[in-house]
């Protein structure tokens, strides 16, 4: 794919929540030798495996990730707002929050979508960890500039108010809890609790189609746009799985792919090339 550099091509994000972008407190329930035991989700990918050779088991139901569902929807958000940032988050508050860049959240999580949104939009208007609302209006004022210029016909209203520039800005976000029963359906997906990976490939590419669009907003009517796309994420298996998506996966637009891998704390950037 030959690219101009004279082009400042459009570049779009996809995070995965826990131990990416934030360390966050809600522990994971198993019994290990019949007694109940709290883990975090760092450590439940280390050893969630085990839970096939009966080291660990599963609580009745969906007792084990009763703190991911929507019932603890209250508790993410109080979570969120004090949760250690992680290797991703500088990356997410300054590159992609500030410049109103069009992100997406791909969690194995089973929260509202809305819930996502709301510890977000709360997170701009409180200047969270590197985040400075004042360039994200400036920024997104300005992508609803360009629309507005290439498509007249939409009647976008840009107004200078906070309220209005992050509700917008939510509007044209995506997130993917996976493991939540709405999402699920919307991806038309079998998923069970142990193996989100399919899922979250499944959201991936919804999410690719959408920044596909996206793009074409800020660029008169015609005119071919490359898209760059990142997936950052922890887990090493759905790194490999993303990977193989983007170098086999069929699109029907120029998307150049890229991966952070964040499994051992630091962002490894790994350029896709088919």
């Amino acid at each position: 794919m030959k690219m101009n550099s004279e082009i400042q091509y459009p570049k779009y994000y996809a995070f995965d929540w826990d131990d990416n972008l934030l360390y966050m407190p809600t522990k994971i329930i198993l019994l290990k030798d019949w007694e109940e035991v709290e883990i975090g989700t760092q450590e439940f990918a280390e050893v969630r495996w085990e839970i096939w050779n009966g080291v660990y088991k599963l609580l009745e139901g969906s007792e084990s990730f009763k703190n991911f569902l929507p019932s603890w929807d209250e508790q993410f958000e109080i979570d969120a707002m004090v949760a250690k940032e992680w290797p991703s988050w500088e990356v997410f508050a300054t590159e992609v929050i500030n410049k109103a860049k069009i992100f997406s959240i791909i969690t194995a999580r089973g929260h509202s979508k809305k819930v996502f949104g709301r510890v977000i939009s709360k997170m701009i208007r409180e200047n969270h960890k590197w985040i400075d609302k004042n360039e994200f209006k400036k920024n997104m004022t300005n992508y609803l500039e360009l629309e507005k210029k290439h498509y007249p016909e939409r009647n976008i209203i840009i107004k200078d108010d906070e309220e209005w520039l992050i509700q917008q800005y939510m509007s044209v976000n995506e997130f993917y809890p996976v493991a939540n029963p709405e999402v699920q359906e919307e991806l038309n997906q079998e998923w069970w609790t142990l193996n989100p990976e399919e899922a979250k490939i499944q959201a991936y590419i919804n999410t690719c189609n959408h920044f596909a669009l996206q793009a074409k907003n800020i660029y008169a009517p015609g005119t071919e746009v490359i898209t760059i796309a990142w997936m950052s994420d922890d887990d090493k298996k759905n790194l490999e799985l993303f990977k193989k998506y983007m170098i086999n996966g069929k699109v029907s637009w120029s998307i150049l792919h890229y991966l952070w891998d964040t499994s051992e704390w630091d962002v490894k950037k790994i350029s896709i090339k088919k």
